[in-house]
């Protein structure tokens, strides 16, 4: 494409340093034509924006397929519309009602589907927010000690701030010395 460029200038120079015109403008094209062809790229018409699709039914099976290939969730859909007219022989508004089922009948399940992501999300938070009296809370610290840990307990002069109770509560839960 360059060479192609590089020769018609090269050419265009030459004739130039001739005084010679090329074939090609030796025609003396209208400038109206030149004028209206540019008016066409600048302006719209009103042929143009009657035949403009404004839905994703109005578009052609390539513009679907590019879009749907984009993930474009409605042109798939569209798709799947055409594709239930072409199988069951039916038009776009009995085809429309159709995948509407389909989707009602791929989403009756997705609530139970997802309920065990959600009871984990559930337990991590009550876990991690609990654990923030267990670290800082001196009561609770102290409670968990004698239930579960049975632990040795600090002096009383060295659990007077929250940070003190803290540092009693990390003892038992890093590693052994």
């Amino acid at each position: 494409m360059l060479a192609a460029r590089s020769l018609r200038a090269l050419g265009a120079r030459s004739l130039a340093a001739r005084g010679t015109q090329s074939r090609l403008a030796a025609q003396k094209l209208p400038v109206v034509a030149t004028q209206t062809r540019n008016f066409a790229l600048a302006h719209k018409t009103e042929i143009d924006d009657e035949r403009m699709p404004t839905t994703y039914a109005d578009y052609s099976n390539h513009v679907l397929l590019m879009l749907s290939a984009h993930g474009d969730d409605q042109a798939i859909r569209e798709r799947m519309v055409r594709d239930v007219m072409k199988v069951d022989g039916v038009d776009h508004v009995e085809a429309e009602g159709k995948v509407g089922e389909i989707e009602q009948a791929a989403k009756a399940g997705l609530a139970m589907s997802r309920l065990p992501y959600r009871v984990g999300i559930a337990a991590a938070l009550v876990a991690g927010f609990g654990s923030i009296p267990m670290c800082f809370d001196l009561h609770t610290v102290l409670w968990f000690n004698e239930q579960y840990v049975t632990m040795d307990v600090e002096d009383a002069k060295n659990l007077e701030t929250w940070l003190e109770g803290g540092s009693g509560g990390w003892d038992w839960v890093g590693a052994p010395p």
